[in-house]
């Protein structure tokens, strides 16, 4: 999406002002997606996603992961 210098119909972010009354852009966070962090279960060496209980051996490759 193209924002231009008036930022009419932006969706991206909410309007805010600073101190000298100039409009700015804030970003607006919404949470989406998974609360938790799957890097653990990422295999080092190849990429896989492990999905058994970990420490497990890589599907892939298999090297220890966790």
């Amino acid at each position: 999406m193209t924002v231009g210098s008036d930022a009419a119909g932006v969706e991206d972010g909410a309007r805010a002002t600073d101190a000298g009354g100039a409009s700015r852009l804030e970003p607006v966070f919404e949470s989406v997606g998974d609360s938790v962090c799957w890097l653990e279960r990422v295999c080092p060496d190849c990429g896989a996603l492990i999905e058994e209980r970990l420490p497990a051996s890589c599907w892939r490759c298999g090297a220890t992961v966790g």
